[in-house]
Formats: structure tokens, sequence, C-alpha cells
């Protein structure tokens, strides 16, 4: 078996990866301590998620964030939920929401048209 000589480039090369290696050594020694298996990182995924990691803390706060629009009061003519307006003419209600009933207009006879329903929504103005 002939024996590969070296060249001082060779040697040269290999330097800095026997740096990198133990660079990358030193990097790897921490990440060992923080190992966990692909199944516990899906599940700390899925906890954050759904806010219950930390003892449901994370979940309280994103509630307070993120809230759900008020529900809809029911049309007393249709017995369907009404839809939210704003008031867009200029003076004292500008901005101000309110619900309506959620059926097209129409001529006062037809029961299929919008109702009278209104009521002001309980928000404050935008």
């Amino acid at each position: 078996v002939p024996s590969i000589k070296r060249t001082t480039s060779d040697v040269s090369r290999k330097k800095p990866v026997d740096r990198q290696r133990k660079l990358l050594s030193l990097w790897s020694d921490n990440k060992i301590q923080d190992k966990q298996p692909e199944e516990e990182k899906t599940l700390d995924k899925v906890n954050f998620i759904n806010g219950s990691s930390s003892g449901g803390k994370l979940s309280t706060e994103w509630k307070g964030v993120f809230k759900a629009p008020p529900k809809a009061p029911i049309c007393t003519g249709h017995k369907e939920p009404a839809v939210m307006r704003i008031v867009k003419k200029p003076g004292p209600n500008k901005n101000k929401r309110f619900y309506v009933c959620a059926r097209p207009d129409g001529a006062k006879s037809d029961p299929e048209s919008r109702c009278n329903f209104f009521k002001w929504s309980n928000e404050k103005k935008a």
C-alpha cells in the first residue's frame, strides 16, 4: 500500500478545519444539555399555541389582547342575528356602533325585507 505524502499546503488547510470542529464542539456541547425528543418539542409547540403552557397565564394574556366581537342581538322581526353598522354622518353619534336587521331593504308589505329593528351597541366609539 503506497503511503500518501502530505504537503505543507494540506497541513495548513487542516488547521482551520480543526478550529471549526473545536468551535462546533463547543456549540454542540451546549445544545446537548437542551436536547429534547422531537415529540416533546412538538407537544411544547402545541401547548404554546393553545396557551396551555406555564399554567395558562399566556392564554389569559392573549385573550385580553384578542377579544371576540360581542354577539349580535337577535332581530325581533325575523329572529335572526342583526348586523353591526357605524354612524358615518357628522354629528354627536359619529363613529357610534349600532345594530339593524340583516335583511335587505324592500317593500314594507314584503315579510322577507328588512324590519324596523334597531339597537345601539354598548361598545365605545372608535
